[in-house]
């Protein structure tokens, strides 16, 4: 066996920097919020410049459009907009965003944040969860693009405000920074297995707080990697009932385009013609199925354990065919012995 970097492409790391920074940042705000007016907070996130005027960064252009403010210099705004702009009005009891360490540390599950003499008396309770229970490392296997991830870090709801609506990262003006500190982490690490098969080790949130799926980026990368004739076997992991069933509901919809070539007849003569429901029924029933690849499953031994999976899809007993994780060019059943 050879010597591997556990670090590998050292994503775990940037998503730990990543998440820790909008926690602070979130701390932060509410503190700045609490100990000085509005029209103070407005005049530090947009400074005067020496010659007089004042500047919108790049990242607030996100949170004017959210409140339909159509204005680009500072000056134009008006008391109540400049309020508005400033002013996110966290609710302390409603902040969702969690720290995260990547050791499992369980007397860090619950702490209270903001004890110093510094932070006047503004304290709460949170906590630490791992590393990969972080909505960024979903936000990773999901992406499909450095433009993607953009968007899908700055729409991360981390809170709620005192009028019940959701504050994301892009209200903190953050969604830009976090991209920043995760572009190196989308490069997918290359590795092989001890018989030497190239293998894509990349990305692993949670199947039951995220889609408990490898990247969506490694298996684009790996379908290049292997041509028109050859497939790529991908990781649903966690369960049928966690998974599998987001693997076919989110990852699917956001990979390569993976098909079927028999969909619900072929379901419906598997094993759905013993529930006693007609074709027309049954192929109404997963109609949202049919542009989906079903799932990833070869040889499993545990007849038990696939009938379950099966049972997902309305089977009665496991069916004799199983579907592969192919290029979307060359998709075809093959029969595995269950």
């Amino acid at each position: 066996m050879e010597e591997m970097n556990l670090h590998l492409t050292g994503d775990i790391h940037a998503i730990g920097a990543a998440n820790n920074l909008l926690a602070a940042a979130i701390d932060t705000r509410v503190f700045h919020e609490k100990t000085q007016s509005a029209e103070a907070l407005f005049r530090r996130l947009c400074p005067t410049k020496k010659d007089g005027t004042q500047f919108f960064a790049g990242s607030m252009f996100r949170r004017l459009k959210k409140l339909g403010i159509d204005k680009t210099d500072p000056s134009e705004l008006t008391e109540e907009e400049r309020a508005r702009f400033a002013q996110l009005n966290i609710d302390d009891d409603k902040i969702t965003w969690r720290r995260v360490l990547d050791v499992n540390d369980r007397f860090l599950r619950g702490i209270t944040v903001g004890q110093n003499a510094t932070e006047k008396g503004h304290s709460r309770e949170t906590g630490f969860d791992i590393t990969v229970a972080s909505e960024i490392m979903a936000c990773l296997a999901m992406t499909t693009s450095l433009a993607d991830m953009r968007e899908r870090l700055g729409a991360m709801v981390v809170a709620t405000d005192t009028s019940g609506d959701p504050v994301t990262a892009d209200d903190l003006g953050l969604g830009g920074a976090l991209t920043v500190l995760m572009q190196d982490s989308m490069r997918p690490t290359l590795m092989q297995t001890l018989e030497g098969t190239a293998t894509l080790v990349h990305a692993g949130p949670f199947a039951n707080i995220a889609s408990g799926n490898s990247s969506v980026i490694a298996d684009q990368v790996g379908l290049v990697m292997v041509g028109d004739g050859g497939f790529v076997i991908t990781e649903a992991g966690f369960g049928a009932d966690i998974g599998l069933e987001k693997f076919v509901n989110l990852k699917c919809r956001s990979s390569v385009g993976l098909r079927v070539e028999r969909t619900a007849q072929w379901l419906w003569e598997q094993g759905g013609s013993g529930m006693g429901c007609s074709i027309q029924h049954y192929k109404y029933r997963l109609l949202s199925l049919e542009p989906l690849a079903l799932f990833v499953m070869t040889l499993f031994s545990d007849k038990s354990f696939c009938s379950k999976i099966f049972s997902l899809f309305g089977y009665q007993s496991t069916p004799s065919y199983t579907v592969l994780c192919t290029h979307p060019t060359a998709v075809s059943p093959c029969r595995t012995p269950f």
